[in-house]
């Protein structure tokens, strides 16, 4: 930029130059924060917890980063589930603790060896007000062949702390319907007779008579 004196001539203390009118340049953050990006926290086979209950995959996915992760499966209760219901699979429970951001999600999915009975659920596992452990149905769980898929928040409803604090515990267990045995039918064109239908009081008398006749017999002999 250059300027004039007062008889309109340029300074000769003033060069030539140029600038611009507009919005500054946008700062940059020294500390950049990295792009959510959801990552793989657990990807594992969890063990048979015993006899009549499978292998289960685990898989868990969130954008949040933890420092302590746990997985493990065990035994389900007895008298956890309901009498139409059988376990599916043991005890399934995680832990995403210490994690950088309170109130993540975390996407879970279970992958069991064989596809599911229609009318399987998926049951939360939490404390009841007298300390005995009690199954609630989760019913935003989805069910395709053999895998189950759910997600949990730092502090709703399916964190078992209940707490928002970069968290989540989540026992679960699969219930699948118990094996129902239909009443005995007689077959086609057959119905059942009534104890006082004269056909069984004939067949009664009979049955008499013949205990009578061979207790005669045994006598005579």
């Amino acid at each position: 930029m250059r300027v004039r004196d007062e008889n309109l001539n340029w300074s000769d203390w003033s060069d030539a130059g140029s600038f611009e009118i507009g919005n500054p340049a946008p700062e940059v953050d020294p500390n950049p924060k990295p792009e959510d990006k959801e990552q793989v926290l657990i990807d594992k086979q969890l063990d048979a917890p015993g006899a009549g209950t499978p292998a289960v995959g685990l898989n868990v996915k969130a954008v949040a980063q933890c420092r302590q992760v746990t997985s493990h499966a065990g035994t389900v209760p007895a008298g956890l589930l309901l009498k139409d219901q059988v376990a599916a699979s043991g005890l399934i429970a995680f832990s995403l603790l210490d994690c950088d951001r309170p109130g993540f999600d975390a996407r879970i999915q279970l992958t069991l060896p064989a596809p599911l009975a229609k009318g399987s659920k998926l049951m939360k596992v939490s404390a009841g007000p007298d300390g005995k452990p009690v199954a609630t149905e989760i019913t935003t769980a989805a069910f395709a062949g053999n895998v189950v898929t759910y997600s949990v928040t730092d502090g709703g409803p399916l964190d078992e702390d209940g707490q928002r604090n970069a968290a989540i515990v989540d026992p679960v267990v699969v219930a699948a319907p118990a094996e129902v045995i239909p009443p005995v039918t007689p077959p086609s064109g057959m119905q059942p007779v009534p104890v006082g239908h004269p056909l069984m009081l004939s067949l009664a008398g009979l049955l008499m008579a013949g205990w009578a006749a061979r207790a005669q017999r045994r006598r005579r002999a």
